[in-house]
């Protein structure tokens, strides 16, 4: 397929997800099964040279489409007071769920299985044997991760933290937690996504090899 510029490559995009019939829940995981290789272009070529998110870029083009964010994670239902449970029948929350763990591997540098199955259900709301039900094996995402990213997972862990000691990711940790008046491990974590210079929860448990429990319970004696 020839290259197209940002505005052919919108309309030519359009024109597929209205062919498809998917223009009233746009999902880029069925356009991606679906859509005419060689004619259209594919969700990661169409991201990528508009520069845009799949969600931004269906707005763009005058479709409705669920935001990632409005999906929430073991939330609470206010009426009836019972935990939501993550339905990976549903093909866009299948994606969204897909997405969360790249981008947590990409983040926190996960480059193996026993590491990913030991935080996965924390990190992004559901089990390694659930979505290995669906297909999505650790080496299934790392393929995922290398189409995203570009670069394949590393065999050797060389992330920022490998060098510093384990008294002092916890000092960070404690350090953190006292000085931005945050409570718990859950506030830590959020507010850590705004603050890199500090080691995130899944880094924290690879490095003093403890489950999010323990380490839950070492903050409670320690703060």
């Amino acid at each position: 397929m020839a290259k197209m510029t940002i505005e052919e490559t919108k309309e030519s995009l359009k024109k597929e997800i209205v062919r498809l019939g998917i223009q009233d829940n746009p999902s880029r995981t069925v356009y991606q099964k679906e859509y005419q290789r060689g004619v259209a272009p594919s969700p990661n070529n169409a991201m990528k040279v508009t520069g845009m998110k799949w969600q931004d870029l269906m707005n763009e083009l005058g479709f409705k489409y669920a935001s990632y964010a409005n999906v929430k994670f073991n939330a609470r239902d206010n009426a009836k007071g019972v935990e939501k449970k993550i339905r990976l029948t549903n093909p866009d929350t299948r994606q969204q769920i897909i997405d969360k763990a790249l981008e947590w591997m990409h983040k926190d540098e996960i480059q193996n299985v026993e590491e990913f199955k030991k935080n996965s259900k924390h990190m992004i709301g559901v089990n390694y044997g659930t979505l290995s039900k669906y297909g999505y094996s650790f080496e299934r995402l790392k393929e995922l991760y290398k189409d995203k990213y570009g670069e394949e997972i590393k065999s050797e862990h060389k992330g920022r933290w490998n060098h510093v000691d384990k008294k002092e990711l916890i000092n960070l940790l404690i350090e953190a937690m006292v000085n931005n008046n945050l409570n718990n491990l859950s506030q830590y974590s959020k507010w850590c996504k705004e603050n890199n210079d500090y080691p995130s929860i899944a880094t924290l448990q690879r490095r003093l090899d403890m489950t999010y429990k323990e380490l839950n319970k070492l903050v409670k004696v320690l703060k």
